[in-house]
Order: C-alpha cells, then sequence, then structure tokens
C-alpha cells in the first residue's frame, strides 16, 4: 500500500486571479504534495492523518468577516487555538508575508493578533524582499 501524498493546504485561495498562489501550487503538485486550497480546519484534518503543511497568505480572512471589533478579536483568538491544535498535530506552518497590513482593514486590532501569534508559531516565514522582512 502506497503511503499518501503529504499535503500542502493553502489559504486564502486566490490562484484564479493571483499567479504566485497558482505556480506554487502546480510547482508542490510536480513535487508530489497534494496541494490544494483550505482552511485551517481543512488542514487541521489532514494533519490528523498524515504530513501536512498550512500556508497562510493573507491574515485577514481569518478574522475579516467579523461583523465588529469584539468578533474580530474572538476568531482571531480561534484562528490561534486552531494553529495550535494543527501544530500539535504535527503539521507545519508556513507564513508568507505579502504586505505589512492588510489594504483595507476593518480591524487592526485582530490583524496584530494574528500577526504576532504567526510569528511565534511559523516554521517557516517567507517574504518577498528585504521590506517584507522588517514586517515579520
Amino acid at each position: 500500500m502506497q503511503a499518501a501524498a503529504p499535503s500542502w493546504h493553502y489559504f486564502p485561495d486566490h490562484t484564479g486571479g493571483n499567479p504566485y498562489q497558482a505556480r506554487l501550487a502546480e510547482g508542490l503538485a510536480a513535487q508530489g504534495w497534494a496541494a490544494r486550497a483550505g482552511d485551517i480546519a481543512a488542514a487541521l484534518s489532514a494533519a490528523r492523518a498524515g504530513p501536512a503543511v498550512f500556508h497562510l497568505h493573507w491574515e485577514q480572512p481569518a478574522y475579516g468577516v467579523a461583523p465588529d471589533a469584539a468578533g474580530a478579536m474572538a476568531l482571531a483568538a480561534r484562528f490561534g487555538q486552531m494553529l495550535d491544535a494543527f501544530r500539535a498535530a504535527g503539521g507545519l506552518l508556513v507564513w508568507t508575508v505579502h504586505n505589512g497590513t492588510p489594504h483595507e482593514e476593518r480591524f487592526p486590532a485582530a490583524n496584530l493578533v494574528i500577526q504576532r501569534g504567526l510569528a511565534q508559531r511559523a516554521d517557516l516565514v517567507h517574504v518577498h524582499n528585504h521590506a517584507g522582512a522588517r514586517h515579520a
């Protein structure tokens, strides 16, 4: 019986309009990864079944659907708990820093909570240039 390919979940899914994400997924698939869009819940499920990576590209979708700042903070805290469970299950966290802050930010405190949590938990932080490294 052949082992399942390790999974690589990228979030959020912008492959339709983002050539970076689409090319990354294609490259990973060529190397034998089961690369697919998936949120932290999908990645946690995969980590419980075998090797898994969760690759976060933009923080805002983790909390941006909240109706208000308190809701955004609650979603940010829940996201952190899910990341902890994912890592406890053996998953690896990759964070690509595309921007220092979201283009249209409604909840800056929640974004900061997420970014600080990512900086503490990430197994790998990927930046595109030196300017991005200052934000990571």
